[in-house]
């Protein structure tokens, strides 16, 4: 197995660790959320965990990219270079599709021929 497998492996797992260990972490207690008049515990997910879990889902497709994730009340930024216009609609249907992302502001560029 190449190093680049093995590091992109181990990416992964410390990736989807942090997610869960952040989520859990967020998660507010029912009673303490009524009371405070919030979401059910279950419906809010820090923009910490949200970032983690975007992180997460592109990790995959974004192999080799340098994608810089922010998360913003629900709404996630995503920055960097990639290699086609493909690429940059390919993420942001990723993105989209995680849990607690409200909004995407897409500011990934192609990068310019050298």
């Amino acid at each position: 197995m190449k190093l680049s497998n093995v590091l992109t492996s181990v990416a992964s797992v410390m990736a989807l660790t942090f997610g869960t260990v952040a989520m859990a972490t967020t998660l507010q207690d029912p009673e303490t959320a009524q009371q405070q008049g919030m979401e059910r515990a279950g419906d809010h997910i820090s923009d910490s965990a949200i970032t983690a879990n975007v992180k997460s889902a592109l990790m995959s497709q974004a192999s080799g990219m340098q994608i810089n994730v922010t998360t913003t009340d629900g709404e996630v930024t995503l920055t960097g270079e990639v290699e086609s216009q493909a690429d940059i609609s390919a993420l942001e249907r990723i993105v989209r599709n995680v849990e607690g992302v409200k909004n995407v502001r897409n500011e990934l560029k192609v990068k310019a021929e050298a």
